[in-house]
C-alpha cells in the first residue's frame, strides 16, 4: 500500500512522532467494504509502514451501526453486528 494515495476516513495519531493510535474506516450498508477490510490489516500490521495500534472498521445505516471490527496486529480481535444506536434519525 503507498502512502500517497491511502486517505482513511478517520485518523488518531500524536503528530511529529511515530506513535500512530487509531485509524478507522466508514461505510454505510448499502457499499462494500472488502478494500477498507484490507486497508485496515495493512494499518494496522505490526511490521508493515503504518503501524497503527488499533483499526476500526463501522458499517452504518439511518438506525444504528450494522457491523463493528476491531484490528490489531494486521488481524480482526473482534466482530460485533446489529448495534442499534438511534432510530429513525432520533
Amino acid at each position: 500500500m503507498d502512502k500517497d494515495y491511502v486517505y482513511p476516513d478517520i485518523i488518531i495519531y500524536l503528530r511529529n512522532t511515530d506513535f500512530n493510535l487509531l485509524v478507522i474506516e466508514l461505510k454505510c450498508s448499502c457499499n462494500k467494504s472488502e478494500k477498507d477490510i484490507y486497508k485496515l490489516e495493512k494499518f494496522t500490521y505490526h511490521e508493515g509502514e503504518f503501524k497503527y495500534k488499533l483499526g476500526l472498521f463501522l458499517k452504518i445505516d439511518k438506525e444504528g451501526i450494522k457491523e463493528m471490527i476491531w484490528f490489531k496486529n494486521g488481524k480482526e480481535i473482534e466482530r460485533l453486528q446489529n448495534l442499534i444506536l438511534w432510530k429513525n434519525g432520533q
